[in-house]
């Protein structure tokens, strides 16, 4: 799961610079993964990737 976190997160930047609707799908995985490890793990990874 922590592999997929930063792929998310390029994937919700794009779709906000692109103006897409389907930002909220991603947004939905990543409260989902944080939902799973925690907002400070969830950090902890971001940092570091």
């Amino acid at each position: 799961m922590a592999e997929a976190i930063p792929y998310f997160r390029m994937a919700y930047q794009i779709f906000v610079k692109i103006g897409s609707p389907n930002k909220s799908v991603v947004e939905g995985h990543l409260g989902a993964i944080i939902g799973k490890i925690g907002e400070a793990k969830f950090r902890e990874i971001v940092e570091n990737s």
